[in-house]
């Protein structure tokens, strides 16, 4: 994904355990002489705000599960919804099927445990290079840029996902036009009205029209 093949990766840490933080600031770049740690952090604020910096951005983020302020949960929540120029790597010294669902729902592109470090400097490799560590058990970690798209959908006002036609259709019926009536305003046919009506209760997990018509006047308010 990334072609960095001759060039440093700055890796950032976060961990509330300062003796973790001085044993990985010290075993990454001797495993890999390319990786530069450019800084780390106690507290998942600090890390947020330093990550979201464009002067001290880094290429990678790795971030502990389990911090004292925040959880690395919403560590990479925050920086994932904010950005996809972060590659974010969860790390943990309990059992990844513990935090692997979460993480990757957060945005992470994968999740390792902090006690091997071979492996951990190998997974930062994988991900600045193919952008993601993909499977880990039944559980599919993407790339950053997809992680953002779907945290950002997710986001989004059930009534935003629908497309402009779906919003318009919508609006009319919450407004008490009858499907016909819309055909006919709209100059499309009665059939590709019902099809976009189905779309829309589909997008918005509405069981009736009647439900998404509430969903729209919810919306209005």
């Amino acid at each position: 994904m990334n072609d960095r093949q001759d060039s440093r990766i700055r890796v950032a840490l976060v961990d509330n355990d300062a003796f973790t933080l001085d044993m990985l600031k010290m075993a990454i770049p001797r495993r890999n002489p390319r990786l530069d740690v450019c800084w780390s952090a106690r507290r998942g604020a600090d890390a947020i705000d330093w990550a979201l910096d464009p002067v001290t951005m880094p290429d990678i983020l790795l971030t502990d599960m389990s911090l004292e302020d925040i959880s690395g949960v919403s560590v990479c929540r925050e920086i994932r919804r904010r950005t996809e120029r972060v590659p974010l790597l969860a790390i943990t010294a309990f059992s990844i099927d513990r935090y692997a669902n979460r993480a990757a729902e957060a945005g992470a592109q994968g999740i390792i445990p902090k006690v091997n470090l071979n492996e951990l400097v190998d997974s930062i490799d994988v991900i600045v290079k193919h952008g993601t560590l993909g499977m880990c058990g039944n559980i599919d970690f993407v790339d950053a840029k997809t992680a953002h798209q779907r945290l950002a959908e997710s986001d989004m006002c059930p009534i935003q996902r629908l497309s402009p036609t779906e919003q318009q259709i919508l609006t009319l019926l919450a407004q008490g036009m009858e499907p016909r009536n819309i055909a006919d305003m709209l100059s499309i046919g009665i059939g590709t009205v019902k099809t976009h009506i189905i779309r829309l209760r589909k997008k918005l997990n509405a069981r009736s029209t009647k439900e998404a018509m509430a969903m729209w006047w919810n919306n209005e308010r």
